[in-house]
């Protein structure tokens, strides 16, 4: 089956290569975006809003040089401006909206379980009714002799519990719609989730947007990342025949991948015990000294299972991520060197054989 059938130490020199000679981010950028000279270019117009903050006193913070950038990008040519805008796009792509819809479905939701207890409690008051419309016509009747006056009394109870019965239903039938409705919403509001909740990182669907995301801005920009899967080892996995156990070495490695990871790294749970992280502008070389790193971390922790000391260890797959491949191809080729590094625990990580020099 296809894995995708399913619905802080810092790295320093693990970044990536060194650019080239007048390359970089910003010199990528410039050529590919078609930006003039020197003085137009995203390095510039970034000291620019710095030296602007300095010069007025502000303190450079991000959310000052935010307000900054703004404001003075306002004064630009539009060109320039419309180039800027394309790289903001490209970096804040359908976040924004999709937070608005799911703030939104909240509180429909919200909306709905206040209804919800209303209705509840409308039913709970109308059976109490009920109850007292029954003592009351029991008492009645314990005070008459009169056969057909009993009667009476029988009827109208009848007729008053009808009422309330056929109230009762409405009810039903009103707090079974706002439950469908509630459920669906949770439903939606689940599907756009973006965290794993077991291991305290990203999901997986969120993890394949940024893959998606990242194809594109390399496109674009020319620069390079890769991703490393990693999961605990055939050989440690299969001593453990404790589920629970085995859940919490997982939980471990995920505070060990999060421990060793970047700020512009993206560490997520991908599926059947499987983690990934996607190192942006990092090359091979760069994700193989993160992997070591890793590697040897993990190494470093030891569990005590009834009194039985184990060793962590875990298998490591890498690949680049290459513009001709789609998300899953990408995927596919770091979970292929996956499976080479279970087979063969004595070394810490395989790479992809179509990625390799």
């Amino acid at each position: 089956m296809s894995p995708f059938d399913d619905g802080s130490l810092s790295f320093g020199s693990d970044f990536g290569s060194a650019p080239s000679k007048g390359g970089g981010f910003g010199s990528s950028f410039n050529n590919q975006a078609g930006f003039g000279n020197e003085s137009d270019s995203l390095e510039s117009f970034s000291k620019e809003v710095l030296d602007k903050l300095i010069e007025e006193n502000i303190p450079p913070v991000p959310s000052n040089f935010a307000t900054y950038f703004e404001k003075i990008l306002d004064e630009k040519p539009e060109e320039f401006k419309k180039k800027i805008h394309s790289l903001m796009e490209l970096e804040n792509e359908d976040g924004g909206d999709k937070r608005l819809v799911i703030e939104k479905r909240i509180k429909e939701s919200f909306t709905n379980v206040r209804e919800i207890l209303k209705n509840v409690s409308a039913i709970y008051k109308n059976i109490s009714l009920m109850s007292d419309i029954s003592k009351k016509r029991v008492k009645e009747i314990s005070n008459v002799n009169n056969q057909l006056a009993v009667q009476n009394i029988v009827s109208g109870l009848n007729k008053d519990l009808d009422k309330l019965l056929t109230i009762i239903k409405n009810q039903s039938v009103v707090l079974k719609d706002l439950y469908q409705q509630n459920a669906a919403i949770v439903k939606e509001v689940e599907e756009e989730t973006i965290f794993d909740s077991q291991f305290g990182i990203y999901n997986k669907r969120y993890f394949l947007s940024q893959i998606e995301k990242e194809i594109k801005s390399i496109k674009q920009y020319n620069h390079q990342s890769t991703i490393i899967l990693s999961k605990l080892s055939n050989s440690v996995a299969k001593t453990i025949d404790s589920q629970k156990t085995l859940m919490v070495m997982n939980r471990t490695i995920s505070k060990l991948l999060l421990k060793t990871s970047r700020r512009s790294d993206i560490v997520a749970y991908f599926q059947d015990g499987v983690f990934v992280m996607l190192l942006r502008h990092t090359d091979l070389f760069g994700a193989k000294k993160t992997s070591e790193r890793v590697s040897e971390l993990v190494k470093s922790t030891n569990f005590f299972i009834a009194d039985k000391e184990v060793s962590l260890n875990i298998s490591i797959g890498i690949a680049s991520v290459k513009t001709e491949r789609s998300v899953e191809e990408n995927i596919s080729c770091a979970m292929l060197a996956l499976q080479s590094s279970d087979e063969n625990p004595a070394k810490p990580f395989f790479v992809c054989k179509q990625d390799e020099a």
